[in-house]
């Protein structure tokens, strides 16, 4: 029999039903990122307090399912390609694809610059759809690829659009990690920079998140005014003139106005702010904006 507990859930206002166990499998997958793509069974027992023998089933289980693979020389689990399968999956279902992606594709042609549409993620950027030049600089596709939000320009598009209290728990739960001399360094700072966003109607990213690299973003916005997505123009800093960046985000505002109608085909936004215990350990917390 599963194990299961009750929690009252602070966004809906009833009880909900959970399975430890599933959610200790969930926890065991969140620990796979990017820059952890790798663990052993000791570094996922200390990181999850699970018991080794309790750990060793639920490894075990997943490895048959296809979703975990283990290396057989260092004996470290990675994710498995059942993963790679349902990704496809996902992607294939996304309606918002079929009506947006002539769009992005005359926005390529027009800029010559690689295309991003992203939407927010539990306080980080999700990049849904990458179209590039003929020619790339970029060998792998972005698409299904976290980003910090205060660094890059989709990012910084998003949270200027976004309530107050979400904009403090992304600051409260990721911090401000420097990526590249350029990234802001404080809540001051990223505040000042969304003041401006607001202003304009666009957001740079001033090789914030990559040297050599910038970028021109505008938020997708519902009915009322808040940021469910955005759209950004990315290529090599020698591109970005004074001249060229506003010329680029008046492209980029012309397709978002023309997708609007179908702003409500992309994934609902996962805001922290309506979660609790969502992924790895927050950093501490840096300074808040007030309401």
């Amino acid at each position: 029999m599963f194990d299961i507990i009750v929690l009252r859930s602070l966004k809906w206002g009833y009880a909900v039903k959970k399975i430890k166990s599933l959610e200790k499998v969930c926890s065991i997958l969140d620990c796979f990122s990017e820059l952890r793509p790798e663990w052993s069974l000791t570094e996922l027992a200390s990181q999850l307090d699970i018991p080794k023998t309790t750990l060793t089933t639920l490894l075990g289980t997943l490895q048959d399912c296809g979703y975990l693979e283990r290396d057989p020389r260092t004996g470290r689990y990675h994710l498995g390609l059942r993963f790679f399968e349902l990704g496809f999956v996902v992607r294939s279902e996304m309606k918002i694809r079929t009506h947006i992606l002539p769009a992005l594709e005359e926005l390529q042609r027009e800029t010559g610059e690689i295309v991003y549409l992203t939407i927010p993620r539990n306080g980080k950027v999700l990049y849904l759809e990458a179209l590039y030049p003929s020619v790339r600089l970029v060998q792998y596709s972005t698409a299904g690829r976290l980003a910090d939000m205060h660094a890059t320009g989709v990012g910084k598009a998003m949270l200027a659009y976004m309530p107050k209290r979400e904009v403090n728990t992304v600051i409260t739960r990721w911090g401000l990690p420097k990526k590249t001399p350029n990234t802001l360094k404080s809540p001051e700072d990223l505040q000042l920079e969304l003041d401006k966003i607001r202003e304009r109607g666009y957001a740079v990213d001033w090789e914030e998140n990559e040297l050599t690299i910038r970028c021109v973003a505008v938020a997708i916005r519902n009915s009322r005014n808040e940021s469910i997505g955005a759209i950004s123009v990315s290529g090599p800093s020698v591109n970005f003139t004074p001249v060229r960046i506003p010329q680029y985000a008046a492209q980029i505002q012309q397709v978002v106005s023309g997708i609007t109608r179908f702003s409500h085909l992309l994934p609902k936004p996962s805001l922290l702010a309506d979660q609790q215990g969502y992924g790895t350990t927050a950093p501490n917390p840096v300074g808040l904006r007030k309401d």
